[in-house]
């Protein structure tokens, strides 16, 4: 199998994992796995799998993800608080917000089950982000003044 192909089960079996109770999440991960052709590609999505739905770690999790749920949320209402009592903001107030919008918009990220690679090659730098780190690399990015303009 090539990557994008374990990359693809490893979204199919994420995405069937969506609707099993967390109490059978495990055991029906080994039972998907199994229908995989090698036990390479077998051990790596299920490597994968669990470590980026945690299936590993459930317990303490939930705390967790209340925690992040809260924190995007409330910094993406303060933001637009912000930009509307701030019609004109300064440079490093644009800045400040970038970060901040940046963390926010990974932190509600977190909650959307699946996949997202973004590699970014800039002329000094090069980027590759998965997940979370991912959407905040967009959103940090992205310059929302220099699009409008």
């Amino acid at each position: 199998m090539t990557p994008a192909e374990v990359r693809a089960a490893a979204n199919e079996i994420v995405a069937a994992l969506v609707r099993v109770p967390p109490h059978r999440k495990l055991a029906e991960l080994k039972k998907l796995i199994s229908g995989l052709p090698n036990a390479d590609v077998r051990n790596a999505v299920e490597t994968l799998v669990l470590t980026t739905e945690g299936l590993v770690n459930q317990r303490s999790s939930r705390s967790d993800r209340n925690g992040v749920l809260i924190f995007g949320v409330a910094f993406l209402v303060v933001l637009l608080v912000i930009a509307l009592a701030v019609p004109n903001p300064t440079a490093s107030q644009l800045l400040i917000f970038r970060v901040v919008l940046a963390l926010a918009a990974a932190g509600v990220a977190w909650f959307i089950p699946g996949f997202i690679d973004v590699n970014v090659r800039l002329p000094r730098i090069a980027i590759r982000a998965s997940g979370a780190i991912a959407v905040f690399v967009i959103v940090y990015l992205v310059n929302p003044p220099n699009v409008v303009r």
